[in-house]
């Protein structure tokens, strides 16, 4: 996003109605990874968006360019967008005592 290069949104719609609790987490990769793979397949469907070219004010303000992809993305996949990022659930883990499978 900062080069304000045109991309090409991929968003990936697991076909399952159960979770594993994978998608909740903030584990590190190999822990995540682990869970991943406990589960005997996963199904899913790739989707392509068209190639998301930025404009001007896009160009010159790259977190702009990037929410405005990712609501793209989450419109595709029926998502519902949030601003807290995986430090805000680190420190709800904290304060809860929730550790949600993570070692803070």
């Amino acid at each position: 996003f900062v080069a304000g290069l045109p991309v090409q949104p991929v968003v990936l719609k697991y076909d399952y109605d159960y979770h594993t609790g994978v998608q909740y987490t903030v584990a590190s990769f190999i822990p995540h990874l682990l869970l991943c793979v406990c589960n005997l397949y996963h199904r899913f469907t790739v989707h392509y968006l068209p190639i998301y070219y930025p404009n001007e004010e896009e160009k010159a303000d790259w977190e702009l360019y990037a929410n405005n992809v990712r609501k793209k993305m989450a419109h595709l996949g029926n998502m519902e967008l949030s601003d807290l990022d995986v430090q805000d659930m680190k420190d709800y883990a904290k304060i809860t005592k929730h550790n949600f499978g993570i070692h803070i």
